[in-house]
């Protein structure tokens, strides 16, 4: 069945970020990317000669990267880091297996419920966020039905993330079922800290709240 394609990828979708991966037995060095994003949506065209207008995407694309930019990025359900969020107001510690240790200042990190902060994960997630800001109602009303989402450390180097939207509809509401993605992901070892979820999600809604006011 035929159907059509829009792809955004211009030069400033981009944000840079520092991170680190870490998994059972093995730690990155600290370092960074100028990270650039694409952004692809399939579907019907409307009546109006569009699937969706470019500027509806980008505008919520630019919204995501600008939120994100200059940002060490924190991966709150590693399951191999410890992650200290509420004993120190204005710091984070996270403690590595190897028995470093690293402490950042709070306003500084980008806190996301992802287990790594690879390139794959952080589309996967910039896909869900990016569902939630065009909002599904929009989306199902333009007969959109799949998105791709690239997020590129540097040149010839990128992750795609491809799924339905309808799917990622899901994730974004929390349902249980839909957080089982394709690829097996290991099972984050339980938080230590009891204020952990509520530290993050603080800390998620005070940088939306920069946003709004920058």
């Amino acid at each position: 069945m035929p159907f059509f394609e829009v792809h955004v990828a211009k030069e400033k979708f981009k944000f840079n970020c520092a991170h680190f991966i870490a998994f059972k037995g093995f730690r990155e060095r600290l370092h960074g990317h100028n990270y650039q994003v694409g952004v692809k949506l399939s579907g019907d065209r409307g009546p109006d000669g569009y699937v969706l207008d470019f500027g509806e995407v980008k505008e919520q694309v630019m919204r995501i990267c600008k939120l994100w930019n200059e940002r060490f990025i924190c991966p709150v359900k590693s399951d191999v880091l410890d992650i200290d969020l509420t004993s120190n107001e204005d710091n984070i510690t996270i403690n590595c297996e190897d028995g470093t240790h690293f402490s950042f200042p709070r306003d500084d990190c980008l806190f996301l419920p992802i287990v790594h902060s690879s390139a794959e994960e952080l589309a996967e997630h910039f896909a869900v966020l990016l569902v939630s800001s065009v909002g599904a109602e929009r989306l199902r009303s333009r007969g959109i039905r799949d998105i791709e989402v690239s997020v590129a450390e540097a040149p010839h180097q990128a992750a795609i993330y491809r799924c339905t939207i309808e799917h990622l509809l899901e994730i974004a509401s929390g349902s249980a079922e839909a957080t089982q993605t394709q690829v097996e992901r290991p099972t984050p070892k339980p938080c230590t800290h009891t204020n952990c979820c509520k530290a993050v999600a603080s800390d998620a809604q005070k940088q939306e709240q920069e946003q709004e006011q920058a």
